[in-house]
């Protein structure tokens, strides 16, 4: 691990661990990271108190991947705050460089299995994920998004529980 990184007490590990490959990471009191969890890039990672990534999850920062206290992060998430150039067509892809930005995910969200959240993208507090999911928009307050692209299906309190 980085020698910048930030944990704070409480924080635990499962077993087999996690990678962090480069990101400033802070990870806040009582955070849990699965196995196999792979955090990289160079941007700043921050994970909020109690929240939670299972296994097998990706947090790839070239700026900044913030989460939120008491949220919860399913198996084989992906969360990325940064995409790659593609506008030039007498270059190849890898060579046009990058572009980020910042990703927020609110307190007491829920992330499902193998969803997707890339860059420039804030989920407001409470919202839900489906699993499968990709976000590439903003997630409002209390909202439940599912679907590629994921799109707004209803909201917690309307009777939608999954």
């Amino acid at each position: 691990m980085d020698r910048s990184a930030r944990i704070d007490r409480g924080f635990r590990v499962r077993p087999l661990g996690m990678r962090a490959g480069g990101p400033r990471i802070h990870l806040e009191e009582g955070v849990i990271v699965g196995r196999f969890a792979l955090f990289q890039g160079r941007g700043t990672i921050r994970f909020g108190p109690y929240s939670r990534c299972r296994a097998n999850c990706l947090f790839d920062a070239g700026e900044s991947i913030s989460v939120g206290a008491y949220t919860g992060i399913a198996d084989y998430v992906s969360v990325r705050d940064t995409d790659h150039r593609f506008e030039r067509t007498d270059q190849l892809i890898r060579d046009q460089g990058v572009v980020t930005s910042p990703v927020e995910i609110g307190r007491d969200v829920w992330i499902g299995h193998g969803a997707t959240i890339l860059k420039g993208v804030t989920i407001g507090n409470g919202a839900v994920v489906a699993a499968g999911a990709v976000v590439i928009e903003d997630v409002p307050e209390l909202g439940i998004v599912g679907g590629v692209p994921a799109k707004v299906i209803g909201y917690r309190g309307e009777g939608t529980a999954g």
